[in-house]
């Protein structure tokens, strides 16, 4: 089993910590800043609570795309890469099953 790293003091610089701060203003999540910084989103949950920071509209359906980055864009930024999600068919192509036979199986799931 992996060892956890211990708590990294990432904001015990100012700049840094102002910076997070004005981005959650702003309407980023708490995983969006996790993953920026390279913490815990809990560590940013509890700096944010500490200085009374919440963003000016909470997050929803209906407004996420008012939202400066996404999740899949900060995880570009960082460097983390997505795995490609495969299909049922997909997996029947590897397997060697003909057009025929792949359309054939994929069309009695549904």
């Amino acid at each position: 089993m992996k060892k956890r790293n211990p708590f990294k003091f990432i904001f015990d610089d100012k700049k840094k910590l102002n910076e997070m701060l004005e981005l959650r203003k702003k309407g980023w999540t708490y995983v969006s800043l996790g993953l920026l910084y390279g913490v815990d989103f809990s560590s940013i949950y509890h700096e944010c609570k500490k200085f009374h920071v919440e963003p000016p509209v909470k997050a929803t359906r209906s407004n996420k795309a008012g939202i400066v980055l996404s999740t899949g864009n900060i995880l570009k930024i960082v460097g983390l890469k997505t795995k490609k999600i495969k299909t049922y068919a997909d997996y029947l192509r590897e397997a060697g099953y003909t057009k025929s036979q792949v359309s054939f199986y994929v069309s009695n799931i549904e």
